[in-house]
């Protein structure tokens, strides 16, 4: 074997080496993938509940305020002990809401306890009676400044007339404590957040509620925009996307769809490790199988090319070497001392001149 064929067989055995490996990462990448799609298809599938549950917990919770504003309205000038006993008639263990409230013309709020409290520089009885019926975005508690809450508003319709305007109140952060997902064995985070304005109604992560654009700085991964995100959002519509949290530095997939209330959406996130957990054992025996093989590959090509190479040699050795005795043959001999004539006759003219 030559030269030239040596060289082949390695050039042709790197090529074969080269598309095994790049074959086996390949393959992991469409694995990855794939995990990657399959999450976030569990998300959506997920999502897209969450979020039918709870528009349906909202009207739920409204035909109950509806019910109530009824009795209020079939009574004859109620005193505030009668009407307390309407707001306490139902419980709502079952309900986002925590509790409920009456809002007079003269912009006084009456509480499930009985007590009165003015609440004009929150609430205006002439707007909200021209609200009619409506689901509040982030607004403060008129029980307790430091309070966030989200108010599921019926007016009390009398003769034609709004007489009270009644209030199931949702504290933000009862929402947070009620209302979780057990998917990823409960590792998955949800929150809903108002597209008009990008304030946070839930976040079962973070202590404190925030906005949207508190996130804006995050690194996204490749293939996915925030500037969609955010434009997806404020019109109300699905998608996904992976970015980078500062919180616990690593990848985490995100899923939203709107909910059908007030331009919301509720958005589900599960960190990266978390989503391929389930997987990790595929993952991690195709890295095995990759490592394997490419030190297979590796041995291979170490000896291939020692074997040939020590071809090469013997070749070369009885090329130049008769077989029987071990001396020069004819041609290495000529070889020999050509190149000897050819090095010694300068030497020997310079000296015959001298």
């Amino acid at each position: 074997m030559n030269r030239r064929q040596i060289i082949f067989v390695i050039i042709l055995t790197a090529v074969v080496a080269v598309s095994l490996s790049t074959l086996i990462l390949t393959t992991i990448d469409d694995v990855n993938k794939k995990i990657e799609q399959d999450c976030f298809n569990k998300l959506e599938d997920t999502s897209k509940l969450l979020a039918s549950e709870i528009k349906r917990a909202i009207y739920a919770d409204r035909t109950i305020l509806t019910a109530m504003a009824s009795i209020i309205t079939g009574m004859d000038d109620p005193s505030n002990e009668k009407l307390c006993e309407v707001l306490n008639t139902y419980r709502f263990d079952a309900s986002f809401l925590s509790y409920t409230a009456l809002l007079s013309p003269d912009n006084t709020m009456l509480y499930t306890d009985c007590s009165v409290r003015d609440v004009s520089e929150t609430l205006n009885f002439t707007e909200e009676a021209e609200a009619g019926a409506y689901v509040s975005n982030r607004m403060q508690s008129t029980l307790d400044a430091d309070e966030m809450v989200i108010l599921n508003a019926v007016p009390v319709v009398q003769n034609g007339r709004t007489i009270y305007m009644l209030y199931g109140v949702i504290r933000l952060s009862d929402l947070a404590e009620k209302y979780k997902t057990d998917i990823y064995d409960g590792q998955a985070h949800v929150f809903i957040v108002a597209g008009d304005n990008g304030d946070f109604l839930l976040d079962t992560w973070h202590k404190t509620l925030g906005n949207i654009a508190d996130y804006a700085d995050r690194k996204v991964e490749p293939g996915y925009s925030w500037d969609l995100f955010i434009d997806d959002l404020k019109v109300g519509k699905s998608g996904k996307v992976a970015m980078i949290s500062e919180t616990i530095d690593e990848v985490v997939y995100l899923r939203y769809d709107p909910i059908g209330v007030n331009n919301g959406s509720i958005m589900l996130l599960v960190p990266q490790s978390v989503a391929l957990r389930e997987h990790e054992d595929v993952s991690r025996r195709l890295f095995s199988m990759a490592a394997v093989i490419g030190a297979v590959m590796l041995l291979y090509m170490l000896g291939i090319t020692w074997s040939l190479f020590s071809a090469y040699q013997k070749v070369r050795k009885l090329s130049n070497e008769d077989q029987t005795t071990g001396l020069q043959n004819r041609n290495s001999y000529e070889k020999f001392f050509a190149d000897t004539h050819s090095r010694s006759f300068p030497s020997l003219s310079c000296v015959l001149w001298m």
